[in-house]
């Protein structure tokens, strides 16, 4: 076997989430779970199917699969080299129908998979900015009905199970973070943070804080150069500390006064906080952020040092509580990276079922939390008080 198919075949698995669009093992495929990966994948393509995609997660690979003469999409779960689930998936997930903008009527009305009933932090009203800079206000309701309006026009799509949005056949998975969620296009990657709000780092302007409000903004999220990565401390003009976390994939999050804000990291190495736009320099060890409607100008450095008479190493230092609610969603490589720059260090670390969980400990603020990881992504992050080895 080529070097190629092998690794295809042990990547034996993509897509979108190991729990994503389950609809059951396809009835002609059920004979094939456990078998190696190699002999699972020359069986499906002697029955027609032809690999379209592969992604990795922590302890296992997926792969999506495309039947054009069943119309059928499907996804493939690898552990250990050997095929542990095969579930149908929506055909969006296999590239066979529009983008968000796609469908007929409302734009992205139709698609595939039955609607779910969305985990309490994906319901309600969320508001994001479009990668060419179109405000949007996404409604997902209790039923799993979703309703975006983009620049005036509404579309209609589905919360499916495995915390998915399929919008005429184009799918991107839900994420948690912070108050809001984060969509993820599986097909091209492309990412929007919404908020719960259009004010205190909405798109529909607000006050304080220097990121709250402005107009415009474009570009999609992308990932940002090493120096402008990690965690940042400045002060905005009516003297509101502020706590900057940049994440390797670009999601961005702003503590101002004690209220968090989510934005991204976008291509001329720019901030979007919900339509709000600064563009970002090196400045020594820190950074430099300059509104591109008002000119304001905030400094930021590694460290609080300095910040209303704070001592102790950081905006964090004295003892103070440390924001956690923000890393859910985050990859694993991240959360360790923004944990570790918080303060916390790694006690302990389990398996349970497909999660992998982590103990960690901060001593100055008495934060003992754990954080449970599946597929390469902070699941839940929670404050659980004590641990035996917490201390």
């Amino acid at each position: 076997m080529r070097p190629h198919r092998i690794i295809i075949a042990f990547v034996f698995c993509l897509a979108i989430s190991v729990s994503l669009i389950a609809q059951g093992i396809p009835g002609d495929l059920r004979d094939l779970v456990g078998v190696r990966a190699a002999a699972g994948e020359t069986q499906l393509r002697n029955r027609g199917y032809s690999h379209v995609r592969t992604s990795e997660g922590n302890d296992r690979k997926w792969a999506t699969w495309w039947s054009a003469r069943n119309n059928t999409c499907i996804t493939v779960t690898t552990v250990d080299g050997r095929c542990n689930s095969i579930v149908d998936a929506p055909i969006g997930a296999c590239n066979q129908s529009g983008g968000w903008g796609s469908g007929s009527g409302s734009g992205w009305g139709g698609g595939s998979g039955q609607n779910v009933t969305p985990p309490s932090w994906a319901q309600g009203t969320f508001y994001g900015t479009a990668p060419d800079g179109q405000q949007i206000q996404l409604t997902i309701g209790r039923e799993g009905n979703v309703t975006a309006m983009i620049g005036g026009a509404t579309s209609y799509g589905s919360f499916t199970r495995g915390n998915f949005l399929n919008m005429g056949g184009a799918i991107a998975s839900v994420t948690r973070q912070g108050n809001g969620i984060l969509t993820s296009r599986t097909d091209n990657g492309e990412r929007i943070a919404y908020t719960r709000n259009n004010s205190g780092g909405g798109w529909d302007g607000g006050t304080g804080g220097g990121w709250n409000g402005g107009s415009g903004g474009s570009g999609a999220q992308i990932s940002p150069p090493s120096w402008a990565r990690g965690m940042f401390y400045g002060t905005a003009p009516d003297g509101s500390q502020i706590q900057l976390s940049i994440t390797n994939e670009g999601q961005v999050t702003a503590v101002i006064g004690g209220n968090s804000s989510y934005g991204v990291f976008t291509r001329g190495n720019y901030l979007n906080m919900g339509g709000a736009i600064a563009s970002v320099t090196r400045q020594g060890n820190g950074i430099l952020t300059t509104r591109t409607d008002s000119g304001e100008r905030i400094a930021y450095s590694r460290s609080g040092g300095g910040w209303g008479g704070n001592t102790g190493g950081g905006w964090s230092g004295g003892g103070n509580y440390v924001q956690i609610d923000d890393l859910i969603g985050m990859r694993s490589s991240s959360g360790e990276s923004q944990l570790r720059s918080r303060g916390f260090r790694n006690v302990d670390s389990s398996r349970s079922g497909n999660a992998r969980l982590t103990i960690w400990w901060r001593s100055v603020s008495r934060q003992c939390i754990e954080v449970s990881t599946v597929d390469g992504r902070y699941e839940s992050v929670s404050d659980i008080g004590s641990h035996q080895k917490c201390r």
